[in-house]
């Protein structure tokens, strides 16, 4: 329950967003009104059938107005994906020649170019879960797409644990189809013009014979050897014990009684 009416509740939040554009503001506040006056609705219901209202709302969520637009204009080292090279660099500083031996395995946050880019220039090893289906530098084709028409290398079969209660994912056996591929990758175009393309192997280990929702698909951009399917599985392993490693950093989190600190 808000505590002013809904008019008065959005008026005093919104009337002062800097959006580019008085009118966007004007607009903002009264999506907002509808929605406070009709919690728990859908923004069309919240409307009340005002279809001037309901059009002016997603042309307002579409616009690339506000803080969207302003970090895209913001520099590379100012925004919070920033954090990706900023740990490599620290762990580089920690570990000098010993870096060789790292291999950064990260989801699908990571997957942006310029980290990538960092790691392959400064011959760091990784593997990132892609995310962003990226412009070839041949032919403009996609990158999945350009994965998906690969001979496939082989399968094999893992166990996939179960996850959640008794009512969400069972534990599970899974076939999985692999297929890898090296590709140069165009760079997004950024304020300052296009950054140099990138070149990197790329994997995908699809589960086959399961169209339900929870199928199993990991594509992974890497620096590893990716010629043979023991390349491929030694590089899906280590993605897969990524997440041991995040409930190593819970059980720390929750068990330690001061913070740790790494030599």
């Amino acid at each position: 329950m808000l505590p002013l009416p809904p008019q008065q509740w959005a008026e005093r939040t919104f009337e002062c967003a800097e959006l580019g554009d008085k009118r966007r503001t004007k607009r903002l506040t009264r999506v907002a009104i509808e929605l406070a006056a009709h919690t728990g609705s859908s923004l069309a219901s919240s409307c009340e059938g005002d279809l001037a209202v309901v059009e002016g709302a997603y042309r307002l969520i579409g616009n690339e107005a506000g803080k969207r637009s302003a970090r895209k204009q913001r520099p590379y080292e100012e925004k919070e994906s920033f954090k990706w090279q900023q740990s490599s660099e620290n762990i580089k500083h920690r570990l000098g020649a010993q870096m060789t031996k790292v291999v950064s395995v990260c989801d699908r946050e990571a997957d942006v170019y310029e980290y990538i880019q960092y790691k392959l220039t400064h011959d760091q090893r990784f593997v990132v879960r892609a995310t962003q289906n990226r412009i070839l530098i041949d032919h403009d084709q996609l990158l999945f797409d350009a994965l998906s028409e690969e001979p496939a290398l082989g399968t094999y079969t893992i166990k996939v644990p179960q996850r959640g209660g008794q009512s969400a994912r069972k534990a599970r056996k899974a076939t999985l189809e692999v297929k890898k591929k090296t590709v140069t990758i165009q760079s997004p175009q950024r304020p300052g013009g296009r950054l140099a393309p990138i070149t990197v192997n790329i994997l995908i280990a699809e589960e086959i014979n399961n169209d339900t929702e929870d199928r199993l698909r990991w594509i992974l951009l890497t620096s590893e050897s990716v010629e043979t399917l023991e390349d491929c599985r030694t590089v899906l392993r280590f993605y897969a014990l990524r997440w041991r490693i995040e409930e190593l950093h819970k059980a720390c989190i929750f068990t330690a009684k001061k913070p740790l600190t790494f030599p």
